[in-house]
């Protein structure tokens, strides 16, 4: 049975995307993850999914999943397994959580999350958490831009910045420039060796 099985037709929906939640490490991106996990079962959420565009970063969901049970449905996918137009019935009254573990190099690969979201039976929050040891941060955003965020958040505490977003996304923008396709891969680490030409 799927998340939302069971709620009717598909009809458009509202998406409440917040800004990226950008961690110092990836330990404190994975407890951030998973405390937020337990305040959505706690809320009115009607399901949690997580979701990972690798599957290095999917079995680590799949752990904070099984930690996360209740009545309130904890579910993983990779990115590229969502599929939008639900054959299911629209409810504004609900909200499904999507929480997603990483940014994808591309960004049209983040942006087909959204398009799911968009065609969700429900309203849907939206949020991306990363951390700056991410390859997409580590490698590719401005290092002025990494000191802000480095002298903003401490080792247990994120921050959200529009303009970091921003950066986030011309980051991938330049990416997708220069990118020689989309193989499949395990990692960020591992797609950015198979799919990108450095200078």
């Amino acid at each position: 049975m799927g998340l939302l099985d069971g709620l009717g037709e598909n009809e458009r929906t509202s998406v409440d995307q917040v800004d990226d939640t950008i961690w110092r490490t990836p330990v404190a991106k994975w407890k951030g993850i998973s405390e937020e996990i337990t305040e959505r079962v706690q809320s009115n959420s009607v399901a949690v999914l997580l979701v990972a565009h690798f599957p290095d970063v999917l079995e680590r969901l799949e752990e904070l999943a099984e930690e996360h049970t209740g009545e309130i449905p904890v579910q993983t996918s990779l990115a590229a397994d969502l599929h939008d137009g639900h054959a299911l019935t629209h409810h504004d009254e609900l909200t499904m959580d999507i929480i997603v573990a990483e940014r994808h190099p591309l960004a049209s690969a983040d942006e087909r999350i959204q398009e799911f979201a968009t065609t969700a039976p429900c309203r849907c929050r939206l949020v991306f958490h990363l951390s700056m040891e991410d390859d997409l941060l580590r490698l590719f955003i401005p290092e002025m831009v990494m000191k802000v965020i480095e002298h903003t958040a401490s080792d247990d505490e994120s921050i959200k910045s529009p303009l970091v977003s921003k950066r986030i996304m011309a980051a991938q923008k330049g990416i997708e420039a220069k990118s020689i396709g989309n193989a499949p891969a395990k990692s960020a680490e591992q797609w950015l060796k198979d799919n990108y030409v450095s200078d």
